[in-house]
């Protein structure tokens, strides 16, 4: 026999009783195989309504769980004699995006008593990409030439600017507004649907002041033709005819 690889082989035969010892001495055991089987047919909800099913069947299984499981909506599942943890598995498998989930198992130590942990995390969106963009507010707060003076139609740049900021607060983002009132030019930097719901505002605002202008237009000028009817002189009404004999 090669003497280098009777060699090799005492060294083997000799480490393995060391490791041996060394797994007795950590006192780890290995996972302990649950008995407990799951059969259900849910119809659909939350996965925390899910778990409680699993809970209420499988009383005696520990089982933790993130609190986003609320608001996670899973689809109908069907389980028949499923091991608890291939159960979990199997379940977190099919969880919806944009959140992922992972069954894990870990054993209470002296005890062997397996605690089952369903652990959720939710992934991020990708930022929202922004771009620039100007408007002119000229329009909505200079007065036209035709405006009349005692009905004022033009808005102040706080009334506009003001109708911006509330749709922004529904929006629930924020977004960098700087206006310019020498030049009445408003600079935007945000999304595109905070770039749109600006479009929305000063679109509606400029519908609004037309149509009072129009209005106005047209008392104007029922007053001036009142005003002209008033000023033509009365018609001569016609002398009665005297009849000859």
């Amino acid at each position: 026999m090669n003497p280098m690889k009777s060699l090799l082989l005492a060294a083997v035969f000799s480490a393995a009783p060391l490791l041996a010892q060394a797994q007795g001495q950590s006192g780890e055991q290995p996972p302990a195989r649950d008995p407990t089987t799951i059969t259900l047919s849910f119809e659909g909800g939350t996965l925390k309504d899910l778990l409680q099913v699993i809970r209420a069947q499988a009383s005696s299984v520990n089982i933790v769980a993130s609190g986003l499981v609320a608001d996670i909506e899973m689809p109908a599942i069907e389980l028949r004699s499923a091991p608890i943890q291939a159960a979990l598995e199997s379940i977190a498998m099919v969880v919806p995006d944009p959140y992922r989930a992972k069954a894990v198992v870990n054993v209470v130590p002296g005890s062997g008593v397996p605690v089952y942990s369903v652990v959720i995390a939710a992934d991020q969106p990708p930022p929202a990409s922004s771009e620039v963009r100007v408007f002119t507010l000229s329009t909505l707060t200079k007065a036209l030439p035709t405006d009349p003076v005692d009905a004022p139609v033009v808005l102040p740049a706080k009334t506009v600017l003001s109708a911006i900021e509330a749709g922004a607060r529904v929006l629930n983002q924020q977004f960098d507004l700087r206006y310019h009132e020498e030049s009445g030019l408003l600079f935007l930097r945000g999304t595109s649907a905070q770039i749109e719901m600006v479009q929305q505002v000063l679109g509606n605002l400029q519908r609004d002041q037309e149509r009072v202008r129009m209005e106005l237009q047209k008392q104007r000028a029922a007053r001036a033709a009142g005003a002209e009817h008033a000023q033509l002189p009365d018609k001569p009404k016609d002398a009665p005819q005297q009849s000859g004999r």
